[in-house]
């Protein structure tokens, strides 16, 4: 447990958990993946709590986190397999979707490429360049293209 976890109240551990044990078993997740996804939503738990204080948690940042879980335990990409991917193949898929859903320099094989609603192709575009961003952060190295 990290320092970040103690802060959590029972309340909003029992909810996490109610929250991940149902993405869970949606996408079929082990019990590993379904501990991080209780942090993660613990955090998104807190993060609206601190909406109702007056500090920023749209809609639209919540389906980003939301989307960007999905990858993670849906899709099953993990940060070995974000990290094999180099050279700013994640953010230009991002590009391909934040520009209206083109799969004209899509950087992965055309079935992966999955077009939604802007807003929708708009939500992955942003989850994906979290997804590079912290395969940088992972790298050390912001020159690591």
């Amino acid at each position: 447990m990290d320092d970040n976890e103690t802060s959590f109240t029972e309340e909003v551990w029992e909810r996490a958990y109610d929250e991940a044990g149902a993405f869970s078993d949606l996408y079929g997740c082990d019990e590993k993946k379904r501990e991080r996804l209780t942090v993660a939503f613990a955090n998104t738990i807190m993060s609206g709590l601190a909406e109702g204080a007056g500090l920023p948690c749209s809609d639209a940042a919540m389906d980003v986190v939301v989307e960007r879980l999905r990858q993670i335990a849906g899709e099953g990409f993990s940060a070995a397999h974000d990290d094999a991917h180099q050279h700013g193949k994640l953010a230009q898929a991002a590009t391909c979707y934040a520009i209206g859903g083109s799969d004209r320099h899509w950087p992965f094989d055309k079935s992966w490429f999955k077009r939604s609603t802007y807003r929708r192709d708009l939500v992955k575009a942003a989850a994906l360049i979290i997804a590079e961003i912290e395969r940088l952060d992972r790298a050390k190295n912001e020159n690591l293209f």
